[in-house]
């Protein structure tokens, strides 16, 4: 059954503001519950298995869980006209797992399909225990079935249904298998330990393709994406895998480019038809080593790499006209303060909440924690996003950060253009564990184009030192107002305190003007102005904290010198200006952090300690 998507509106009961997957409620389960309902990473059902559907009321102080088996599916047309997706229909009752939980009686039915970041309910309204029953036969009848299946065998027959043209079978099947050989807890991140690695690749690369043939371009993307969190990035894979799981792989790498090039993710597309062309140069280094009469090796076979690399030059070639990038200007606000400390951001698309983070810190000017942060998006409900540093050590009064972790979702594989598309969106930063918000706002989306003249209309055609970068010159910072307040200073209310502070007035956290800028100095980023009139300041350059050039080993005298402690005279200069806000001094520093971002290993970037380090051990 084919459904137009503008058919299936959101049909809620009253009251009900949205509903979906909320990774809240699936921590709240029992382990042995987990496994057995649809997940957000899930790209298609299994047969047999349950949903659980989080009510989001209007009234925000309400939540309810209703959970119960899902059913069919069916074929909807994306309203883009870039290709199909799929709905399925699913019957539940309540199931309390928060102890706050509003009744909500009954059995009902609906329709669920992923939206942005999770599984959503589409339609829901009141059945009967009846069809509820019958349900939950049907499933466990499925599962009965599902658990005496051998997975290498559902992928032969999986294989040889895409040959034959039925891509649907073949899908069913293959997430079949993919049950059988689900990754384990257990298991190690080296694939050598995983005894399922080899045909967990070979179901999800084979039902990638299924999904593109169909049209179903956005489960292709997806099942893609899950190939690379599993295996990791293409110079992992050539170095983990063997010769016939790396073709596998790579072929993976291929349909989720052209996935993504139908649906217009050129960015994206791009990146995986350059990943492809690893394998050319691969195939360049062997032919002159094999000229020199020494054995090459061989990644991936000789005659599937041709293929590989032909079919990423056709694709790269299909984008050479197309040299623009969506742009999105964001309006970021800082709640609660008045008058309004802001800051307007330019982005592309493909920047992902990671790197935004990055750029929200320097252009207002925090000193940046690296566990004290979460993004919100609205997807029928709030998602949440964060990233912790894998050497991050949880602090004893933290303990919730683990809890954090496995509600939120990744922010390295979150960027702008998944999370807003046009003018008027928002989503938030929150900052110092919600003592901070940021409101970010959607205020232009454009395509931008990068002509070829404005990067080398300077240069020789000859000049072979050239390098021909078109890409746009983005983050960029093109307005902003006002000092950042400093870090941990206690959100809006301690800013408040905190100014009163500074202006002379003894309050119960700080005791005089002095203590206050004190505080302030030790706790604003380098691209915070505030303090910059104060003469009790020491601020240094954000060059030089980057070279490290004023991080050297200083007599006391010389160091006095370079520091000298602030006289009274000194102290009474200034203070904290918060109207204070420098747009060249922030774009420098902005654009200094993500030259670094782009590239982590330019020496330019390295600390003089550590050069004078490398010296020494080759002079041993």
């Amino acid at each position: 059954m084919t459904v137009d998507i503008s058919a299936i509106p959101t049909t809620l009961p009253a009251g009900v503001k949205a509903a979906g997957l909320d990774n809240a409620a699936i921590v709240k389960l029992p382990e042995e519950d987990k496994d057995i309902v649809l997940s957000n990473s899930d790209v298609y059902p299994a047969h047999g298995q349950a949903f659980l559907a989080s009510l989001f009321f209007e009234d925000a102080s309400k939540k309810a869980t209703l959970r119960g088996p899902l059913g069919d599916h069916q074929t909807v047309e994306l309203a883009s006209g870039k290709g199909i997706d799929f709905a399925y229909t699913f019957h539940a009752q309540q199931h309390k797992l928060f102890d706050n939980e509003e009744e909500f009686p009954g059995f009902w039915k609906g329709l669920v399909q992923f939206s942005k970041f999770r599984w959503v309910v589409r339609e829901l309204s009141a059945s009967t225990e009846a069809e509820y029953n019958a349900a939950v036969e049907k499933a466990a009848a499925a599962k009965t079935g599902a658990a005496e299946d051998d997975g290498a065998k559902l992928f032969e027959q999986a294989s040889a249904a895409i040959k034959a043209g039925n891509n649907l079978e073949a899908i069913a099947l293959l997430t079949r298998a993919f049950i059988t050989c689900e990754l384990s807890e257990e298991v190690d991140e080296d694939v050598d330990d995983d005894p399922h690695a080899s045909l967990r690749l070979k179901v999800l690369a084979a039902r990638a393709q299924a999904s593109f043939n169909l049209k179903a371009y956005r489960a292709a993307v997806r099942d893609g994406e899950m190939v690379e969190r599993i295996y990791g990035r293409p110079m992992e894979a050539l170095n983990d895998l063997e010769q016939a799981d790396t073709g596998v792989y790579f072929q993976s790498i291929l349909t989720s480019a052209q996935a993504n090039q139908a649906l217009g993710n050129n960015v994206d597309a791009g990146s995986g038809y350059m990943a492809i062309m690893i394998l050319k140069m691969i195939a360049e280094q062997n032919g002159e080593i094999a000229a020199d009469g020494e054995e090459a090796p061989e990644p991936v076979a000789p005659e599937l790499a041709a293929e590989l690399i032909k079919a990423a030059e056709t694709g790269l070639a299909a984008q050479e006209d197309d040299n623009t990038h969506t742009v999105y200007r964001l309006k970021i606000s800082l709640l609660g303060v008045s008058p309004e400390v802001w800051r307007t951001l330019e982005v592309t698309a493909s920047t992902t909440f990671a790197d935004l983070r990055e750029y929200i810190t320097m252009a207002f000017g925090w000193c940046g924690a690296p566990n004290t942060h979460e993004f919100e998006v609205y997807d029928h409900g709030l998602v949440r996003f964060t990233t912790i540093p894998e050497d991050f050590v949880v602090p004893d009064d933290e303990e919730d950060i683990d809890e954090r972790l496995e509600i939120c979702e990744d922010e390295d594989a979150t960027t702008v253009g998944m999370a807003v598309s046009q003018v008027g969106d928002t989503f938030t930063y929150i900052y110092e564990k919600g003592d901070w918000v940021h409101q970010i706002t959607v205020e232009e989306v454009r395509q931008e184009e990068i002509k070829e003249e404005e990067c080398c209309g300077g240069h020789d055609e000859e000049d072979d030192e050239h390098e021909h970068d078109h890409a746009p010159d983005f983050p960029k910072l093109i307005a902003g107002a006002r000092a950042c307040p400093p870090d941990e200073v206690g959100g809006p209310a301690g800013y408040q305190e905190f100014l009163k502070a500074a202006s002379g007035t003894p309050t119960d956290r700080w005791t005089d003007r002095i203590a206050a800028l004190t505080f302030a100095s030790e706790n604003v980023g380098f691209s915070n102005n505030g303090l910059d009139s104060w003469g009790g300041a020491q601020k240094h350059s954000f060059e030089a904290m980057l070279t490290g050039s004023e991080i050297e080993e200083l007599g006391e005298e010389e160091a006095a010198k370079a520091a000298p402690e602030p006289t009274e005279k000194d102290l009474a200069k200034g203070g904290w200006d918060a109207e204070a806000f420098d747009l060249d001094e922030a774009q420098k520093a902005l654009a200094t952090i993500a030259a670094m971002m782009e590239n982590p290993e330019d020496d330019d970037w390295e600390d003089e300690d550590d050069e004078d380090d490398e010296e020494a051990e080759e002079d041993l």
